[in-house]
């Protein structure tokens, strides 16, 4: 699968270009709490704040989520 037909098949299934915390765990076949650990731990996923807060919500662009999946050979969802 190319990385174009992955942008588009998970942009179809998720309609948005930043995914929840949820919506990239499901994309990368792993839990809501693997992603915070790996966050912790250093392990890089791109992320943006979804506000000024300190406890605002962070969302996973698209093309991070895919670009993890092509260069860990994992399989999409």
């Amino acid at each position: 699968m190319t990385k174009q037909e992955m942008r588009s098949l998970l942009f179809e299934k998720y309609g948005t270009l930043l995914l929840s915390r949820s919506q990239a765990a499901e994309a990368l076949n792993i839990s809501v709490a693997t992603l915070d650990r790996w966050k912790k731990r250093g392990v890089y996923l791109e992320y943006k704040k979804r506000g000024a807060a300190k406890n605002s919500p962070v969302g996973y662009p698209l093309d991070t989520i895919i670009n993890y999946i092509i260069n860990n050979n994992n399989k999409v969802f």
